[in-house]
């Protein structure tokens, strides 16, 4: 007999799963945090409140909710559900943890760049990085000077929604680096081999700001940009000096706002390194540059209280929360 499963979140996530869930199992029950669909009729299943999790049995339950995935475990362990009966996810795969522990204990340096793609960024500031094998970050679409340039990043990183889905083939073509997805950007990028997942404390979307930073890829702090989350990863692996290259933190607005959600059809503009970074006719996100600015100020404490360093080594832009040093500088110092 197949085993009883019940299933937590009934939006587009198990939409995408059910058929193959009424195929190798059984599934007795779903539960939803939404109020307006406790009692009502999902995929052929009433939805129950997650408080009634003890009222039915069932041999495992199933997250369908990839933004969530921890905020969830935690609410069903604390509802008394042992984890020996979570289904888990990729981001909680045993497989994905040791994958992280193990690039922990492979890091032999103290200092790693985190290089945005700011307009300040320049071909020679790649260059210099690539010469001296620095370890660094790099994000979204720095692959568009791959063809012009030798630099590769140790580390790719990705969470905006709108870049992965509009090269989600080419970044899944990426290979030769580690690469860094939040779990919830599976619904549009292959989980290969050389893939590590993370997890994002989001906030509650009535009231949208900054999440505290962690050192835990399984919840770090969201602050709505990725360099704020590698900033957390760095740290997590252990290095003590953090460069900051090319977060400019200045945008010029272009675009026309296609919905309530912060998404503009670009009209071509000069907020990145690379002149075909942003298409014209290519939808993107509005950055929210209060929620990073005050996560930036979070990230500076606690990277203080562990004994973390992050310098900002940019040319020019507005982000004045870390001291400065030059590249030229930095790059001396042994």
């Amino acid at each position: 007999m197949p085993e009883k499963i019940a299933v937590f979140g009934c939006g587009s996530d198990l939409s995408k799963e059910i058929q193959k869930l009424n195929e190798e199992y059984e599934i007795v029950c779903i539960f939803d945090n939404n109020l307006a669909l406790h009692g009502k009729e999902m995929h052929g299943f009433k939805v129950s409140k997650p408080q009634e999790i003890s009222n039915y049995n069932f041999d495992l339950l199933k997250i369908c909710s990839l933004s969530n995935t921890t905020k969830i475990r935690e609410q069903v362990l604390d509802l008394g559900l042992t984890e020996d009966k979570i289904m888990p996810t990729p981001l909680w795969s045993r497989k994905n943890l040791e994958k992280w522990t193990r690039l922990k204990t492979a890091r032999k340096k103290n200092r790693v760049f985190i290089i945005g793609n700011g307009p300040s960024l320049s071909m020679d500031d790649l260059s210099l990085i690539h010469e001296k094998k620095e370890d660094c970050f790099a994000f979204n679409k720095i692959y568009l000077i791959f063809e012009e340039s030798d630099f590769r990043p140790t580390y790719y990183m990705i969470e905006d929604t709108l870049v992965a889905e509009n090269n989600a083939k080419k970044i899944d073509s990426l290979v030769g680096f580690h690469k860094f997805y939040p779990e919830h950007l599976l619904r549009s990028l292959k989980l290969s081999e050389g893939v590590l997942v993370f997890g994002l404390n989001l906030p509650n979307s009535n009231n949208e700001v900054a999440t505290e930073p962690t050192d835990e890829p399984t919840h770090f702090g969201w602050g709505s940009s990725v360099t704020c989350t590698a900033i957390q990863a760095a740290i997590f692996m252990g290095y003590s000096q953090i460069h900051l290259l090319g977060v400019d933190f200045n945008f010029e607005w272009s675009g026309e706002n296609v919905s309530k959600k912060n998404v503009l059809i670009g009209k071509g503009e000069m907020n990145h390194f690379h002149k075909d970074y942003r298409p014209i006719g290519e939808k993107w996100s509005v950055p929210k540059m209060n929620i990073s600015g005050s996560q930036y100020v979070m990230l500076k404490e606690f990277a203080t209280s562990m004994g973390v360093k992050i310098i900002n080594s940019s040319r020019g832009g507005k982000l004045e929360v870390f001291d400065r040093t030059p590249l030229e500088k930095v790059l001396k110092e042994t």
